[in-house]
């Protein structure tokens, strides 16, 4: 409902859209606006000083506002007013681009906050790391784009826009009738300009719609090699990659000729106008050489210092227009007008440290524009200090509800919380903080040391170093911290993604975090996929010794490591198929024992 008339949106409406909502400042705005008006006039007033000489050179008397002085006196003071006035608009200046830098800085600040927020909602949605990944890269583009438009786009129109006002009240003042005839032929071209910028937009947008596909093209392309290398698929992808890029090319031409084009309208103009001026100047000059030589030098002065602001302003408007579709995308970040996931319910008051139960309620899930349930009608209780295993075959929506029960995903129907005597308490958007730990199939590794990987957010004077050697040990990541010394040891680079580590080792860092948050809920998502036995072997320790009393979910489809849980949870294609202990499941559950008979037939 909200997309389409937020494609509706002008690109003007948009930029004051911006100026409003992410509130720069009101006092700042208005210094600079002040500044702006008034150091406008210096230019303009030093290219009337050829009429002012004009008229006044001579030695007569003459009075201005009630005073009689020689010509040459009042040029003289005139003269030293402007060295005075051009000397406080230099220190002026100074403090107008700190005003301005400081209010585009704190917009752009706003906007990668809001940016921040709009990401945590979409991964609650469940958005794939890999398109979050995109969608991070497009639209730090577009904060660029709308961040240069803001300051010092903004800014210097302003002063453009002053200083194109001072000078045809000038003009208006020195020829009067020619100038009417100005302002028309201005307003005419204004209008073929704009018809040149509706061409402008659709290009501008269709461009940065193929660079995204470009961009995902190559993300693909990265991430799937292998694949197509395999298939003999991997140079018919980069044929259509090519002439993906060969469309990019296209575009980037025809988007440079329409701006060229509705740029270069208006400066052409004035040209052209300067120069019909200067052939009709010649006959008016021989009437009154001393006075009309200053007037036509004023007035050619005046026109050609039209040229450069109505140039910007043309350029300007030129970058509003191309920056339209960058300010729709972060225009729906702002309003919250992309898709989000369902409200929850408001929750009712529990204590954090009463809750006896965490519990799932008829949990359903569906990733936007998916007609697919992943879960259906799900129910679960999961008792404070229990071990509970979620086991199932692959696609059967274990990590789903994993990340249900971590906060990180949000149900589009049921609820998920902390159910104790004074009542139920959803989990927080985003997870339980503290309360909550995780172990990922997949760690994540910052492109940092170790320590900040385990800190992870955390500052190093909130972790004691006794602590943090501690948690080293237990995680059995001493042999990495001693191969590394020359490195750092514990403040030796991870790599981006962390690369420089076995899977292992990052499997093990993952422990070593959930160790040092100490969290009450533990959370593991198929944990054996990717690593060694002796890390598998040492998570399993943690988890039935240093966790023990925790509340531990283990989802996994391998059930030699779910040894000694209290309860298995048994999913089949979303659906709960039966819980309880491997006995009781043995009886009454033929999913499990099929599953269960598999493995053994396995090992």
């Amino acid at each position: 409902m909200d997309a389409p008339r937020t494609s509706r949106l002008q690109p003007y409406g948009l930029l004051f859209f911006f100026l409003r909502a992410l509130k720069p400042g009101g006092w700042r705005l208005a210094a600079v606006t002040v500044l702006v008006v008034a150091t406008s006039t210096v230019p303009v007033a030093i290219q009337m000083l050829p009429a002012a000489m004009g008229r006044l050179w001579t030695y007569e008397p003459v009075e201005l506002f009630g005073t009689v002085r020689s010509g040459a006196a009042w040029l003289r003071l005139g003269a030293q007013l402007l060295v005075g006035v051009t000397v406080a608009s230099m220190i002026l200046q100074l403090w107008q681009q700190w005003v301005a830098t400081l209010i585009g800085e704190n917009i752009v600040l706003a906007l990668r906050n809001r940016l921040f927020d709009w990401l945590k909602l979409r991964s609650l949605a469940g958005e794939s790391a890999g398109s979050l990944g995109e969608l991070v890269q497009q639209m730090s583009g577009d904060v660029m784009q709308v961040q240069q438009l803001l300051y010092p786009g903004v800014m210097m129109a302003a002063i453009d826009v002053c200083r194109i006002t001072y000078t045809v009240i000038a003009l208006l003042l020195l020829e009067f009738r020619l100038t009417l005839w100005l302002v028309g032929g201005l307003l005419l071209v204004m209008l073929v300009s704009t018809r040149l910028h509706r061409r402008l937009i659709a290009a501008a947008t269709r461009d940065r719609d193929v660079s995204a596909l470009l961009t995902n093209q190559m993300v693909e392309a990265s991430a799937g090699s292998r694949d197509l290398v395999a298939a003999g698929r991997f140079d018919r992808y980069a044929a259509v990659f090519r002439r993906t890029l060969i469309e990019k090319r296209s575009l980037a031409l025809t988007t440079n000729y329409w701006g060229s084009l509705a740029g270069s309208t208006l400066p052409f103009f004035i040209i052209l106008v300067i120069s019909f001026y200067y052939l009709h100047a010649v006959g008016v000059c021989c009437e009154n050489a001393s006075v009309q030589v200053g007037r036509v030098t004023s007035y050619a002065f005046l026109m050609s210092g039209l040229l450069q602001p109505i140039g910007q302003v043309a350029a300007f408007r030129a970058q509003v227009v191309m920056a339209q579709p960058a300010m729709i995308s972060l225009h729906r970040v702002v309003t919250g007008t992309e898709p989000q996931p369902g409200q929850r319910a408001v929750p009712t008051a529990v204590n954090m440290g009463d809750w006896s139960a965490l519990r799932a309620a008829a949990i359903s899930f569906s990733y936007p524009g998916s007609g697919r349930s992943i879960l259906r009608d799900v129910d679960l209780i999961v008792p404070r200090g229990s071990f509970t295993g979620i086991v199932g075959e692959s696609g059967s929506g274990k990590s789903t509800l994993a990340g249900i029960l971590l906060g990180s995903l949000k149900p589009t129907a049921g609820d998920v919380g902390l159910a104790g005597p004074s009542g139920f308490m959803p989990l927080a958007d985003g997870g339980g903080g503290a309360l909550v730990g995780y172990i990922p199939q997949q760690p994540f590794i910052f492109d940092t040391s170790i320590r900040e990987n385990l800190l992870m957010g955390l500052q190093a004077s909130e972790v004691p170093e006794q602590e943090l050697h501690r948690v080293v040990h237990l995680a059995q990541l001493s042999g990495l911290i001693a191969r590394r010394a020359d490195d750092g040891g514990l403040d030796a680079p991870c790599g981006p993604g962390g690369r420089l580590l076995s899977g292992g080792e990052r499997q093990r860092i993952a422990l070593a975090r959930t160790l040092l948050a100490r969290p009450d809920i533990i959370i593991c998502d198929e944990y054996t996929a990717n690593i060694d036995a002796a890390t598998a072997l040492l998570i399993h320790q943690a988890l039935t010794e240093e966790f023990r009393g925790r509340t531990r979910i283990v989802v996994s489809h391998q059930l030699y490591a779910l040894r000694g849980a209290d309860q298995l949870v048994v999913l089949h294609d979303g659906v709960v198929q039966g819980a309880g202990r491997h006995e009781d499941l043995l009886r009454n559950c033929d999913t499990y024992k099929t599953f269960w008979e598999l493995q053994r037939l396995e090992a």
